[in-house]
């Protein structure tokens, strides 16, 4: 099953241990979401993905796109 989130606002998701491996990402919007334990794979067209304050797979936070 392919997922589609091109260009989705997915602000605040908390998307648990979801499988996300091979879902088009491009443009999507993940600021403060929680892609924790997620399997996901950002080398898929995951082109302009937005973090801020966002928990990746690692448990780490992405500050990445955070407007000073």
């Amino acid at each position: 099953m392919d997922v589609d989130f091109w260009e989705a606002n997915l602000t605040g998701a908390n998307f648990g241990m979801a499988t996300l491996t091979g879902a088009k990402l491009a443009d999507a919007n993940f600021r403060g979401g929680k892609l924790r334990e997620v399997d996901i794979d950002f080398d898929s067209p995951a082109k302009n993905v937005r973090f801020c304050r966002t928990v990746i797979p690692d448990r780490k936070i992405n500050h990445h796109d955070c407007e000073a």
